[in-house]
């Protein structure tokens, strides 16, 4: 991994931009490096870090100016290609943090959703680590969800189609992870989500978002991932409501205007939020 500086020249017309370290990592990067100033390194005083998350589901913490690998923890083994739907290779060989994680600066936690292999069988959970240590503040919670269909029944979040790529966000002390899919493989089983938890407890929210309830489509297609293009999803505050509302764009479904296995996407669009009762912040 390349550590890069934005250089005062390239703000201020001072010093050069360039290459300031070169870091060797454990894996590819996939997720945005984030940096934290000033920050306390347990047994390595205070230091401006750059936090980076490999498919490895490894996290470092690298001071952003020397190089120096201050911490890394290992949170288990990653998910490999040949056990992606149909062998889905838009990744490396195996497949572990996928997306950018967020930092709550006042809490000085870290919170990242991982993607490993047990048991023969992949598994998301959410962790919340805390910035000086690296170490979990919470027990690490399993990602599982349900959601009602136009027919009464219920769908079943899926570990092995939902790729989490979109970046986590963080709103009024929850932390939101939108899914998408493997390469738009088994589409007949795969559904964008939008899931939410406690930030503090790592409870999930009482109420998550299902892209798509239909309990049929016309071919057994049905997908409405969410991307994002690796950026997480949006929050919209309108005046005069107090709850804020979430934004963000799904692509490939069976909706109108959107014809199955159809290349383009949905406008992006304005859910209702998708929990009525919110955590006060630390």
């Amino acid at each position: 991994m390349l550590v890069r500086r934005a250089s005062s020249r390239f703000i201020q017309g001072r010093d050069s931009f360039g290459i300031l370290n070169t870091v060797a990592l454990d894996d590819q990067v996939d997720a945005q490096p984030l940096v934290v100033s000033g920050q306390t390194i347990n047994g390595h005083g205070i230091h401006n870090v750059l936090y980076v998350a490999t498919e490895s589901n490894t996290i470092y913490a690298i001071d952003a100016t020397s190089g120096e690998i201050l911490l890394k923890t290992a949170l288990g083994p990653p998910v490999p290609q040949s056990a992606l739907p149909g062998g889905c290779s838009s990744n490396a060989a195996h497949v572990g943090i996928n997306s950018t994680p967020a930092i709550d600066s006042r809490s000085e936690t870290l919170y990242v959703i991982t993607y490993t292999f047990e048991q023969s069988s992949p598994v998301y959970r959410l962790h919340a680590l805390g910035l000086r240590d690296l170490k979990d503040k919470a027990a690490p919670i399993v990602v599982e969800a349900s959601h009602k269909l136009s027919d009464g029944t219920f769908f079943s979040f899926s570990a092995h189609t939902a790729r989490q790529r979109a970046a986590l966000v963080l709103n009024a002390g929850n932390v939101y992870a939108g899914f998408g899919s493997f390469c738009d493989i088994e589409a007949n089983n795969s559904r964008g989500w939008v899931l939410g938890w406690n930030a503090d407890s790592l409870t999930p929210l009482p109420a998550n978002r299902l892209n798509d309830t239909q309990a049929n489509s016309p071919n057994d297609y049905f997908l409405s991932s969410i991307w994002m293009s690796g950026a997480g999803i949006a929050f919209y505050l309108e005046a005069r409501k107090k709850n804020a509302s979430l934004d963000f764009s799904a692509r490939r479904g069976t909706r109108p205007g959107c014809p199955s296995g159809h290349a383009g996407g949905f406008p992006p669009r304005r859910t209702r939020p998708i929990a009525d009762r919110r955590s006060p912040r630390r």
